[in-house]
């Protein structure tokens, strides 16, 4: 395995083990279809996500 990819895998497995998803796409479909890897993208965010605790009431006066 060429060091580079190594690095990757490495790095792909902490972000993961974070909880993170990592996608990946060719610098040639992020210029030529932006707009399909926006929604890849978009796909891959849950339709609910986890919110912090919320704010206390009465705040930001």
């Amino acid at each position: 395995m060429q060091p580079g990819l190594r690095s990757d895998v490495v790095r792909d497995e902490y972000l993961k083990n974070q909880n993170f998803q990592v996608l990946r796409f060719w610098n040639g479909d992020v210029l030529g279809n932006p707009d399909g890897v926006a929604e890849v993208i978009a796909a891959a965010i849950p339709l609910s996500t986890p919110t912090p605790n919320p704010s206390p009431q009465g705040g930001g006066e």
